[in-house]
C-alpha cells in the first residue's frame, strides 16, 4: 500500500491524473493471473517482467548479427524489389522484406530514407527490422517534393489579414495530392495559413486560440439508445443521488460522432463531474474585430477550438461561410470528436483559430495547398527564398503490428530507426475508451494489434502528427523502451482494450506491458486532451524511469480503472497543465 502521500495523484472527473513522480512504501503482493479483473483502490506492487531485458538502463537485447540466417537486406537508393535481398542484391522496400521473412529473420536496413507509400504491416512473428552496423536510417510517411519552381505572385491574404512583410510564392504540385502538414529540411514544421497568427510547436502560449464567439445553433444528433447493463456495485454509492448505480451507455444519436458509436457520455443524464450528455455546436459566430474576412459560402480549412471549460480541445472542418450582418457565421462539417463530454450542455464553444485557409496566408512559413488546382503557397520572408524541396506527410501508420488474441504476432522488434512524418489523425475516426472525458484516435505511427513479446526501441518518433507508440486489444509482454518522442500531434503511448460490456475476463486488452526509459516532450500540438502516456480498459502495465514534459493537460491519464495493478513509479513529470 501506498503510504507516502506527498505526491498523491490529482482526480479529475472520472479519471486520475499524475503529474508529480510518485514515491512510497510499497507492500509485496501475488501477481493476478491471466484473464483476472481486479478492482484496486490501493497501488500494490507487482514483478511483472517480461522474460527479456528491461530497457536501456539495464542494456536492451543485441540487434542480430548481419550474417544471421533469414537476413535481408534493403536499401533505398540501390535496391530492387526483385533483387536477392544479399548485401550486394538489396531489396528496395521494407515491405518487401517483410513479406518475405514468413518464419522470421531480421531485416538490416541501409543509410538513407525509406519514403513510405502505405503502412508496412507485419503479420508474421520473428521479424526484427534494424539499421546495419549502426547507420543512420530514417523511416518516412511523407512525399518528398523535390525540385520546386517557384513563381512570386500577388498576395492571397484577404482584407482582415494584411501581410506582414512577406513575398507568396506559389508552385505546382502532383495532381491528387493532398496534405495536413508540410515540413522543410525534413524536420521544421511550416504552418498552415491561419488566424491569429501562431506556431503551436515552439510553445503553447502560441497556439494563440483566441477568437471567440456563440454557437450559430446546436448539432442535433437525435438521442441515444440507452442500454443498461447491470447493477454494478449495489451500496457503493448514495442511490438518492442516482449516480452509478448501474453500468449504462448510450448508442447512436450524439454517440454516431464516434467510432464505434457508443459512449457513456452519449446518453440522457449521465453522472459525475458536472455531467451533460454529448453536445457540439453547428457552426460559431464570428462578430467585430474577430470577423476574419473569409470568402464567403466557401467551405474548406478548419476551425481549432478550445473544449468550452479548456480540459480539451475540438477540430472541425469549415462547411461553409455566410455573412450575419455584424461578421460572419461559419457552418461545421465533420469535427468534435477529438473530446468526450462536448460542450458541457448548452452547445458552448471555445475559444479558437482558423487554419488551413488560402485568405489567412499572411505570414513567413505559412502555407496553403489549393487542391483543386494542384498548387501549393508559400509566405517567405524579405530577403529569403522558397525552399528547393518539401516533404508532405502521408500514411498515418509507418508501421503496423497485425495479429489477433487468437493468433498474435509474436517476438516482432523495431529497433535505432528515425520515424517522422506519419500524417496527422486529428480527423482519423476517434473512440470513446471507457468512463472518462477522453477521446483517442486507436493508432500510432507504430500501431501494435494482437501482440506478443514485441518490442520497439531506442527510436526517435521525430514530430509525427498523431500517436507515437498505440497498443490496441490484445497485447502481452511488449516493450517501448529508450525511445524519445518529440514535437508529437497528439499522444506519446496509449493503450485501449475491449470489453463485452462489463465483462473484461475475455482478456482483449493490452496486460503486462513495459514502457520504460523513454523521453516524450512537447506533445499535444494539434489536440490539448493528449497526454504522454493514455490508458484505457488496460491494466497490469509498467511504467517506468519515464522523463514527460511539456503536454497540454495531464501527462499521464488513467482513463479508468480497469483490472488494476498498473504500476507507475520511478517517472519524472513536469510542465504540464
Amino acid at each position: 500500500m501506498l503510504t507516502d502521500q506527498r505526491y498523491s495523484p490529482h482526480r479529475q472527473g472520472g479519471h486520475t491524473s499524475f503529474l508529480c513522480n510518485m514515491t512510497g512504501t510499497l507492500e509485496e503482493a501475488s501477481a493476478p493471473e491471466e484473464g483476472s479483473v481486479w478492482w484496486a483502490a490501493e497501488v500494490r506492487r507487482l514483478d511483472l517482467q517480461p522474460p527479456r531485458s528491461r530497457g536501456w538502463r539495464n542494456g536492451v537485447p543485441p540487434l542480430p548479427a548481419a550474417e544471421a540466417d533469414a537476413t535481408l537486406f534493403v536499401d533505398a537508393t540501390k535496391g530492387t524489389d526483385t533483387a536477392a535481398g544479399t548485401l550486394a542484391a538489396p531489396l528496395k522496400t521494407i515491405q518487401a522484406a517483410v513479406d518475405k521473412l514468413t518464419t522470421g529473420g531480421s531485416v538490416m536496413l541501409r543509410v538513407g530514407t525509406f519514403f513510405l507509400s502505405e503502412s508496412v504491416t507485419i503479420s508474421h512473428s520473428g521479424v526484427t527490422i534494424a539499421p546495419y552496423q549502426n547507420e543512420e536510417v530514417i523511416v518516412s510517411g511523407g512525399v518528398h517534393l523535390s525540385g520546386l519552381q517557384w513563381s512570386p505572385v500577388t498576395s492571397v491574404a484577404g482584407a482582415r489579414t494584411a501581410p506582414e512583410n512577406i513575398t507568396t510564392y506559389v508552385t505546382a504540385v502532383p495532381k491528387g495530392l493532398s496534405f495536413l502538414e508540410l515540413f522543410n529540411d525534413s524536420t521544421a514544421r511550416l504552418i498552415p495559413a491561419r488566424y491569429p497568427n501562431g506556431n503551436a510547436e515552439l510553445a503553447p502560449e502560441q497556439s494563440n486560440y483566441r477568437l471567440s464567439g456563440k454557437a450559430t445553433s446546436c448539432k442535433d444528433f437525435g438521442p441515444a439508445t440507452q442500454v443498461i447493463v447491470n447493477d454494478t456495485c449495489p451500496g457503493c454509492v448514495d442511490h438518492s443521488k442516482g449516480q452509478f448505480s448501474s453500468f449504462s451507455m448510450g448508442i447512436g444519436g450524439p454517440a454516431d460522432n464516434f467510432v464505434p458509436a457508443m459512449s457513456y457520455w452519449a446518453q440522457p443524464h449521465p453522472h459525475g463531474g458536472g455531467a451533460n450528455t454529448y453536445d457540439i455546436p453547428n457552426g460559431v459566430t464570428m462578430a467585430g474585430t474577430d470577423a476574419a474576412g473569409l470568402e464567403s459560402e466557401k467551405g474548406g480549412g478548419y476551425v481549432f477550438m478550445m473544449q468550452t471549460h479548456h480540459w480539451g480541445s475540438w477540430v472541425y472542418e469549415i462547411a461553409a461561410v455566410a455573412p450575419n450582418g455584424t461578421g460572419q457565421d461559419i457552418t461545421f462539417g465533420a469535427g468534435g470528436f477529438q473530446e468526450a463530454r462536448g460542450g458541457s450542455g448548452g452547445c458552448g464553444t471555445g475559444s479558437y483559430y482558423l487554419s488551413h485557409r488560402k485568405e489567412l496566408l499572411d505570414a513567413p512559413d505559412e502555407w496553403y495547398l489549393d487542391e483543386a488546382e494542384s498548387k501549393l503557397y508559400i509566405g517567405v520572408a524579405p530577403g529569403s527564398k522558397p525552399p528547393a524541396s518539401l516533404f508532405a506527410p502521408q500514411v498515418e501508420e509507418l508501421f503496423k503490428l497485425d495479429g489477433t488474441q487468437e493468433s498474435p504476432v509474436k517476438n516482432v522488434r523495431i529497433s535505432s530507426l528515425t520515424l517522422r512524418h506519419a500524417a496527422p489523425t486529428y480527423m482519423a475516426n476517434y473512440s470513446v475508451g471507457s468512463g472518462g472525458d477522453y477521446s483517442v484516435h486507436r493508432g500510432g505511427a507504430v500501431t501494435m494489434v494482437g501482440t506478443e513479446n514485441c518490442t520497439i526501441d531506442h527510436c526517435l518518433f521525430d514530430g509525427v502528427g498523431g500517436n507515437g507508440v498505440w497498443l490496441h486489444a490484445y497485447n502481452r509482454h511488449a516493450m517501448v523502451s529508450g525511445n524519445e518522442m518529440r514535437n508529437v500531434g497528439e499522444n506519446g503511448v496509449g493503450f485501449t482494450g475491449e470489453t463485452v460490456w462489463v465483462d473484461g475476463t475475455g482478456g482483449n486488452q493490452p496486460r503486462l506491458n513495459t514502457i520504460e526509459g523513454n523521453l516524450i516532450h512537447h506533445l499535444g500540438i494539434y489536440t490539448k486532451q493528449a497526454c504522454a502516456v493514455f490508458s484505457a480498459v488496460s491494466c497490469q502495465n509498467l511504467i517506468e524511469k519515464n522523463v514527460f514534459f511539456h503536454g497540454p493537460r495531464a501527462l499521464f491519464n488513467m482513463n479508468d480503472d480497469f483490472g488494476g495493478d498498473t504500476m507507475i513509479r520511478q517517472n519524472l513529470f513536469f510542465k504540464s497543465l
